[in-house]
């Protein structure tokens, strides 16, 4: 059950400002973001990778306690981080060039992508936290997160997007992924904590 919430979730985490951005602004709007995000998204595969091939050593880490699954986090966050600076890098590289392969109905795509190019650093944080609750038995905490993060997102759109379109959907996006990779974070420190003190003899 949790692993399918996570996973909802997740896809409507990622996709449930798309809609409202149409019904807060227009079409055109939506469409010049969605076409933005894809592209930034590609520079995230990488960093899915990284988490998918280290998986199964998190769990075996995890059984011991979330404080030794958060060891392998912090050992795997320069790597992922160092992956996600690279895809942030060619991001911010192609953005000029976006609207001349797009067409001239995607003329602020670039600037779009550049306001995003920091979503695979956001998500290889997250990812490494994340992973830290899942393979520890604290799944039920991410799962909330991940819950909770879709009404964060449309409650920022609701704010940026009727003044700002496309732009202010980036900047909502932005913050509700940084808001989910801190709050991930925090969460994934005071569970080691405790595991910590209760595996202390």
């Amino acid at each position: 059950l949790h692993c399918s919430l996570q996973s909802a979730s997740f896809l409507t985490f990622g996709n449930v400002d798309k809609p409202v951005v149409a019904l807060l602004s227009n079409l055109a709007t939506a469409g010049r973001y969605a076409a933005a995000f894809r592209i930034v998204e590609a520079a995230v595969v990488p960093i899915r990778a990284l988490v998918y091939s280290t998986y199964a050593r998190f769990f075996q880490l995890g059984a011991a306690g979330a404080h030794e699954s958060l060891k392998l986090a912090v050992r795997l966050l320069p790597v992922g981080i160092s992956m996600a600076l690279i895809g942030s890098f060619g991001i911010v590289l192609i953005a000029p060039v976006a609207p001349y392969v797009l067409g001239a109905g995607y003329a602020d795509t670039g600037k779009i992508m550049d306001i995003l190019a920091a979503l695979p650093v956001l998500y290889a944080f997250y990812y490494l936290a994340a992973d830290v609750l899942v393979s520890s038995s604290y799944t039920g905490l991410r799962t909330l997160l991940q819950c909770l993060m879709p009404l964060v997102n449309i409650t920022l759109c609701a704010v940026l997007v009727p003044l700002n379109g496309a732009v202010g959907a980036a900047i909502a996006s932005l913050l509700s992924y940084s808001t989910m990779a801190v709050a991930a974070w925090v969460l994934a420190l005071i569970v080691a904590a405790r595991t910590r003190r209760l595996a202390a003899p």
